[in-house]
């Protein structure tokens, strides 16, 4: 079981259970010295190392290994699973894992902010039609 730091879709418990095939307890979490930015032409977003920027996301907390596998095949190539440590809603350090965009893949990250909130209003339904065979995976 590990812990996994959600920044975009995943942050929407419905689209994370349905990844993962399970629910898990979340908090509200933050990573620092990392910038999330919108994948070019995608309603979902990436993160990247930046010393000036901090992330706002979730933990989800005690991620069982077969979950980590399904998060693995729906990430996909763009992104490298990376050990992170965030800030959770107390305070306290947590060490849990995060998709980190790879470096060659830094020419499909755009400088459009995302946020949940535009996320929700505007791309969900575009990513939920587009990505909809991500429930079987």
């Amino acid at each position: 079981m590990t812990h996994v730091f959600t920044y975009g879709t995943l942050m929407d418990a419905q689209i994370m259970a349905d990844v993962c095939q399970a629910r898990f307890q979340s908090t509200p979490a933050t990573l620092s010295a990392f910038r999330r930015r919108r994948v070019v032409d995608e309603p979902y977003p990436a993160i990247t190392p930046d010393a000036s920027e901090t992330v706002e996301g979730l933990l989800y907390t005690d991620v069982s290994l077969d979950a980590l596998k399904r998060l693995d095949h729906f990430e996909g190539p763009l992104y490298d699973r990376q050990i992170v440590t965030v800030i959770d809603q107390q305070g306290q350090l947590q060490t849990a894992e995060a998709y980190v965009l790879r470096p060659e893949n830094i020419a499909q990250l755009s400088d459009e902010l995302w946020t949940l909130d535009w996320f929700q209003e505007q791309g969900r339904s575009l990513f939920v039609n587009e990505y909809r065979g991500f429930r079987d995976r």
